[in-house]
């Protein structure tokens, strides 16, 4: 795992190999094991650099940037091949002679045998520049569900990449808010792809790759999941449940390869409980580590159920007791983590911090097991409210703007929207603040149309021709909150700690065939998650399947009345934010003291303006 950055300049390459130290410098905690710089050309001005954090082949043969010396093509990755052992043996079976054993060597012979259809053969996680010499063009791709991250830079022609964006602001590019970037967070309580919150630096999306040659970029779709095809009604349970399985089993043995010392996440709750049983499923006698964040207050903790399953999977199991004390002393670290601010994540952070702590490199994940799995309680609230929207179509708009106005409370807010927005009813269910909230919040300057940035981000997404409503939902939820919030603060989370955390759930092979599913198989009357739970077998215990659902959340409404009660009420209280309108902001923490306003809403405020205060973000 690795931090990657990069510079195609025409315009403005004299000083582009000092810019790429720079951002790979600001990149460190990405990898810290080695850093390279490679100037491939002056005319334009090429460089390339990586921050690497060594997990397969740690000898020196596997430094990057990689040149592969039969082309000359140069390639710096970040990221994991699953596969890579496969397709290296077929690259051999066709002549190709390798010098090291990582799989960042297998994608640059892949590229010289494929050319750009060598992402369609690659199972992993990844994000990549690959400079063709021949070709003089560079080529850049991201893996097809967007596990890693890569933002990018254009104006007159020249080109700026990196994994993370702070990386990007380092190479003096202009540091303006973007208003898409800014109302989508307001939305939905992290930046929505393609946006950041900075200004003309966008994220290359999921399952493209583009290329930059002559001072042109073109982007191209590699994949889409092949759903119009719904699986036989007539095939058995039997037959469903032995290949999912199959899935499943395939995809955390082969995220288990690691040449460091390997871990797993565990709350407790079905995704990460499955994950470990599959684990060892995987491999019945090796050390599995196991980690979990607890609480002292009941209702947050989870530490019967996570005990529960490290007895039965025999992991070696740690727990982190965290308390007010120790998130105010942590803090300042936390947020500065956030590469793109969140309203989640803080979590990852600590769960992180104890697995690095503890002398692990790598950690699997359960990220992605309600998205698939049909876990969330909102997949059946999105049905009833869709039911809702088709029956208030007749209703002018008008009235649910004033509706929104006038609201007293949230479930009054959600039918304004079933009436007013345009937008699928899941996303109105999802939303943290409305558009007219958002209008009183901010000054006017920053104001945008919701409809604005929606339309860029899922416009194509409403069009899959998805067989059911449960799979649209399913496919939204991939598209919107795993990816913008799960996902990244993962990543984001994780790597501040120099910690890989691989997420076998989110595999694209996985998601297809579900989608494909009718939804009889993923839901049932009596079992939550029935493939992932039969998946699972002995190693998931019925009291973490039965449990009611809680998800990984801290006891924010404590901590903003005890421990960080003075520096959550400072910003609410003082006088003049340029971004935001004061006086509203008065009004919503005094509402929030009355028991009116969800600690949500106040914790995504508080962060955005720590955000973009520490990264000097113009307005």
């Amino acid at each position: 795992m690795c931090g990657i950055a990069g510079i195609y300049a025409i315009s403005n390459g004299h000083n582009a190999e000092k810019q790429v130290f720079k951002m790979t410098k600001a990149q460190h905690h990405r990898g810290p094991d080695d850093r390279g710089v490679l100037m491939l050309s002056t005319e334009p001005s090429i460089v390339l650099g990586q921050a690497r954090l060594s997990i397969i082949d740690l000898r020196p043969e596997a430094r990057q940037p990689m040149i592969d010396p039969q082309t000359g093509n140069v390639i710096v990755f970040n990221g994991e091949i699953y596969n890579f052992s496969k397709i290296r043996n077929e690259l051999e079976n066709r002549g190709h002679n390798f010098f090291s054993h990582s799989d960042t060597e297998v994608i640059l012979h892949a590229y010289s045998e494929w050319g750009v259809d060598c992402v369609k053969r690659l199972r992993g996680i990844f994000a990549f520049a690959i400079w063709d010499k021949r070709g003089n063009k560079l080529f850049i791709a991201r893996d097809p569900m967007g596990v890693k991250p890569l933002y990018y830079y254009t104006c007159n022609g020249d080109f700026v990449f990196a994994s993370e964006v702070r990386a990007l602001l380092v190479a003096d590019i202009p540091k303006r808010i973007s208003k898409e970037g800014l109302i989508s967070f307001m939305d939905y309580g992290s930046v929505q792809e393609p946006f950041t919150l900075v200004d003309n630096v966008l994220s290359l999306p999921a399952a493209h790759y583009l290329t930059v040659k002559d001072g042109r970029i073109n982007f191209t779709r590699y994949w889409s999941p092949d759903i119009e095809e719904e699986i036989s009604p007539m095939t058995s349970q039997e037959e469903i449940n032995e290949h999912m399985t199959g899935l499943l089993r395939d995809s955390v043995r082969l995220q288990m390869i690691s040449d460091v010392p390997l871990g797993a996440f565990l709350s407790g709750g079905i995704d990460s409980s499955a994950i470990v049983s599959l684990m060892r499923q995987s491999f019945p006698d090796a050390d599995l580590h196991t980690f979990s964040i607890v609480f002292d207050q009941s209702e947050y903790d989870e530490r019967v159920y996570s005990r529960t399953v490290a007895e039965r999977n025999h992991t070696l199991h740690t727990e982190l007791e965290l308390n007010g004390a120790m998130v105010k002393r942590n803090l300042k670290n936390a947020l500065s983590s956030f590469d793109q601010p969140s309203m989640d994540g803080l979590n990852t952070w600590f769960v992180s911090k104890l697995v690095k702590e503890s002398g692990i490199t790598v950690a699997l994940s359960g990220v992605g097991g309600d998205e698939f799995f049909v876990g969330y309680n909102g997949f059946s609230k999105a049905l009833l409210l869709e039911k809702w929207k088709r029956r208030m179509s007749a209703v002018p708009s008008f009235l649910g703007r004033y509706l929104e106005r006038v609201a007293f409370n949230e479930s009054l807010r959600k039918l304004s929207g079933l009436i007013s927005s345009p937008n699928p009813s899941y996303f109105i269910n999802r939303r943290v603040f409305t558009d007219w909230q958002i209008h009183k919040l901010l000054n006017k300057e920053y104001l945008l149309s919701s409809q604005d940035w929606f339309i860029r981000s899922y416009g194509e997404a409403c069009e899959q021709p998805f067989l059911d409503e449960i799979d649209r939902i399913s496919f939204f939820e991939s598209q919107s909150y795993m990816l913008s919030t799960l996902l990244r603060d993962t990543d984001q989370m994780s790597m501040a700690h120099s910690l890989e955390v691989r997420v076998p759930l989110v595999d694209h092979q996985i998601a297809e065939y579900l989608w494909r599913l009718p939804q009889k198989y993923k839901i049932t009357s009596n079992i939550p998650k029935p493939l992932l739970v039969q998946a699972a077998g002995y190693g998931l215990p019925d009291a973490c399947v039965y449990r009611k659902k809680q998800g990984f959340v801290f006891p924010f409404d404590k901590y903003f009345k005890e421990e960080l009660g003075n520096e959550i009420q400072s910003f609410f209280t003082s006088s003049f934010y340029p971004l935001f309108n004061s006086n509203e902001l008065h009004i919503l923490w005094n509402n929030y003291e009355k028991g009116r306003v969800s600690w949500s809403r106040i914790w995504l405020l508080f962060v955005l303006e720590y955000w973009l205060t520490e990264n000097k973000i113009e307005f």
